[in-house]
């Protein structure tokens, strides 16, 4: 649940500086961008836990961690890079 919530408030901000600093067609765009990472988080259980036929409770549950953390990744990638660029400016 806390994952759920932090990711929309991630979301909220994107939307907000998106808002703030283009125009309002931007934050269709922004929104429909964020679709794909934000059911990666939401929905990684039903994603992720997608049975193989092998029965393996344990790979369900890594592939399930696998699609969140990637949600995550994809979700935060233009914060890290921008966070990345200021860290190298001269």
């Amino acid at each position: 649940m806390v994952s759920k919530v932090a990711s929309i408030l991630v979301a909220l901000f994107y939307l907000a500086m998106v808002y703030a600093y283009q125009d309002s067609s931007a934050v269709l765009d922004t929104l429909i961008l964020l679709i794909i990472p934000l059911g990666c988080i939401w929905f990684s259980d039903e994603i992720g836990g997608t049975d193989s036929g092998l029965g393996e409770e344990s790979s369900k549950k890594s592939a399930q961690k696998i699609v969140a953390a990637a949600g995550w990744l994809i979700l935060l990638a233009p914060m890290l890079f921008k966070g990345i660029s200021i860290l190298t400016r001269k």
